[in-house]
């Protein structure tokens, strides 16, 4: 009697385990089919589901990068927004056709960010193009260079970084290095490691370690940034030889952006929350000139996990919503959001 009364116990609390866990999946999956999944998993194998959804199913880096965000919010000042001209109803100014003024003020609106005038960008198409003119900015520094990367790879392109940094932490400009915590396991040899011992700041965004655990892989920053006093670049391209046309055939398309104006301020204020989050240093820079480079307005969105909102799937879709005559998408990911597939499928109705 005792021995059935016990394995009566143990079933009902193996499914209840089932149902608590198959509730969690349908309270916080936004996406109808993974609650789906992960109900009947849970609910078809008792006690190995609920396993595999703790272990794989529960998103531990939505929570954690909220914690990020609220420590930056509490210490960091705040970003250095340009005031722009709005218009008579506190929308933006006219920028031109509607659709442009429609995507303006949708950026705004989801933002709080207004749109800066006065900037000069300029596309550069893989590290051919990109790599001497981000060299050549580092060279002409006098008061600091911030980098931030994913990727540092070893390598003609990593040396070249190495030896550029170096000298100009070897004349006094402040030169901080950023790198992610996995990124930079993608190289053996790490040449970012030579920096700190020719005099430049280093840090780790997150790093995978065993004592204490931090093994949060889906937590990374991937953000692209490079600011030499008032020049900013940014764009897709890690620091890596794949990026070189000497790569040969499989090398890496991607492009980046040099910056010149007030958008500046706002990249730099992107690469300060981070530096501030990994080195606990949160001493204010001082202001940016704000003088007129070029026609292009511009508005840096800082996005990723531990946002209320899905700025920039908004925004992307906003984008995809006024789009009148095409539609061109580059990215090396493709896995899009229900929304953003209806914006496309309602862009080609609508031919």
């Amino acid at each position: 009697m005792l021995v059935l009364t016990a394995e009566i116990l143990l079933f009902l609390a193996v499914h209840c385990l089932s149902w608590v866990a198959a509730g969690h999946a349908l309270l916080t999956k936004h996406d109808p089919r993974a609650a789906l999944g992960w109900t009947a998993c849970v609910l078809l194998l008792p006690l190995i589901g609920p396993l595999l959804y703790v272990l794989f199913g529960i998103s531990r880096a939505q929570s954690r990068a909220e914690k990020i965000m609220r420590r930056q919010a509490a210490h960091s000042p705040a970003a250095p927004f340009p005031p722009a001209a709005p218009g008579p109803s506190g929308e933006e100014p006219d920028i031109g056709t509607a659709q442009a003024l429609c995507l303006a003020r949708t950026g705004r609106r989801l933002t709080g960010v207004p749109l800066c005038a006065g900037n000069a960008v300029r596309p550069l198409q893989n590290g051919d193009e990109a790599y001497p003119a981000m060299l050549a900015a580092i060279a002409a520094a006098r008061s600091h260079v911030f980098l931030a990367t994913y990727i540092f790879n070893a390598g003609k392109v990593g040396h070249a970084f190495v030896e550029a940094l170096a000298a100009a932490a070897a004349r006094g400009v402040d030169v901080r290095v950023l790198v992610d915590g996995v990124g930079a396991l993608y190289s053996w040899r790490k040449p970012w490691k030579m920096l700190a011992r020719r005099g430049v700041r280093t840090a780790r965004f997150l790093p995978p370690a065993l004592l204490p655990p931090s093994l949060t892989i889906n937590l990374r920053n991937h953000r692209k940034v490079l600011i030499c006093d008032a020049v900013g670049f940014t764009g897709g391209m890690n620091i890596a030889d794949g990026n070189l046309e000497s790569a040969g055939p499989h090398r890496i398309q991607d492009m980046h952006f040099r910056c010149e104006g007030p958008v500046v301020s706002q990249l730099r204020h992107a690469f300060q929350l981070n530096w501030n989050f990994c080195t606990d240093e949160y001493v204010p820079l001082p202001p940016l000139p704000d003088a007129e480079a070029g026609p292009s307005r511009c508005r840096v969105i800082v996005d990723g996990p531990g946002n209320d909102a899905d700025v920039l799937n908004d925004l992307i879709c906003g984008a995809i919503n006024v789009a009148r005559e095409r539609v061109r998408i580059m990215t090396p990911y493709f896995l899009p959001s229900h929304d953003l597939m209806a914006a496309l499928r309602s862009a080609g109705q609508r031919g």
